[in-house]
């Protein structure tokens, strides 16, 4: 198996979940700035340029939700989704991550107006409990928690004591060893801190 990514790219979130699974998977880190993604012999098998992007076999795989999905239920002993009705939930909160909650977050155009009307169901649902499907982390925290975890890293002047419960969720989700190991290296902190400082700078 082996996964291309960068950095830069969502392919933090499949190497985090490829360490909460205990699978090992060779990496390639690609070179945005020499344009490697767009190489000739990059999209021979993905032909988007996208990254991230699995090779497992033959399959030939981009966009980090289907990733995500597809690794839930590669290896579904470590993962827990077994059953069509987990597959149908883990699909349900992965999409919510991708299409819902992250342009609610990062489009500033409508930040300030969908935020709160996210955010607010979600701090009920996590209301009692400690991870979004009960009391088991799985894919489904993997997808909505990494992008809850960009706000603090990219937006980190933003309040979010409003939601109580997605605060305690994010601040759970972040002792976790694996999401440490992924998200708290230098390489990744000093990335956040940049680009936050150039988007400061780009305002003045």
């Amino acid at each position: 198996m082996k996964l291309y990514t960068n950095p830069l790219s969502r392919g933090q979130i499949v190497s985090w979940y490829l360490l909460e699974l205990g699978v090992q998977a060779e990496e390639v880190i690609l070179d945005f700035k020499a344009g490697e993604q767009k190489a000739p012999g990059y999209t021979d098998k993905f032909p988007f340029g996208q990254v991230p992007a699995l090779e497992d076999g033959d399959l030939r795989l981009f966009e980090s939700g289907a990733i995500l999905l597809y690794l839930a239920e590669r290896f579904p002993e470590a993962s827990g989704v077994t059953t069509t009705e987990q597959r149908a939930l883990a699909a349900q909160w992965v999409l919510f991550a991708n299409a819902t909650l992250s342009p609610a977050v990062f489009l500033e155009s409508q930040r300030e107006t969908q935020m709160p009307k996210v955010l607010g169901p979600l701090d009920k649902v996590l209301a009692g409990r400690d991870y979004l499907e009960g009391g088991k982390f799985g894919v489904a925290d993997v997808a909505v928690s990494t992008c809850l975890g960009y706000i603090q890293m990219f937006l980190p002047h933003m309040d979010l004591s409003t939601w109580p419960n997605v605060v305690a969720y994010i601040d759970r989700i972040s002792e976790r060893p694996s999401y440490k190991a992924t998200f708290g290296s230098p390489e990744v902190m000093n990335m956040a801190k940049e680009m936050t400082e150039k988007k400061a700078a780009a305002k003045e």
